[in-house]
C-alpha cells in the first residue's frame, strides 16, 4: 500500500504520481473533447459513465489515479467509487491541469 499526500489522504500530487507512475493505473475521467484536448502522458480515458463496467477487468491490486480538469469533483467521485469496489483509489491534486502546468518547459505560457 502507497500513501498519499499528508495533506489530503485522499488525493495524490503529481509529484507523487510522476514518482510512481509504473506502478499505478492513471485514468482520466473528462470528456472526450477535454481529453482528446489535452492528458496526462500514460492516462486512460475512462468517463464517468463507463467506470463501473470498465474497472470489471482491472485488477484491484493496482492502484488507480483519477484525473479530470482541475482535480476534485469528478475525479474524488471516481476514487471513492472505486474504493468503495475494493481499490485503492485517488484522486489526482490539481488535475491534469496541474500536472499540464508541470511539463511545461521555460518560456512557455
Amino acid at each position: 500500500m502507497m500513501l498519499p499526500s499528508k495533506e489530503d489522504p485522499a488525493c495524490w500530487t503529481v509529484q507523487r504520481l510522476e514518482q510512481n507512475r509504473s506502478l499505478v493505473r492513471i485514468i482520466d475521467v473528462r470528456n472526450w473533447e477535454d481529453f482528446d484536448r489535452a492528458h496526462i502522458r500514460g492516462a486512460q480515458w475512462c468517463p464517468l459513465d463507463s467506470l463501473e463496467e470498465v474497472s470489471r477487468s482491472w485488477s484491484a491490486d493496482q492502484v488507480v489515479v483519477a484525473a479530470c480538469g482541475k482535480g476534485g469533483g469528478r475525479s474524488e467521485t471516481a476514487a471513492t467509487f472505486l474504493r468503495n469496489r475494493g481499490f485503492e483509489a485517488y484522486s489526482l491534486c490539481g488535475g491534469t491541469q496541474e500536472w499540464l502546468n508541470g511539463q511545461r518547459t521555460p518560456g512557455e505560457a
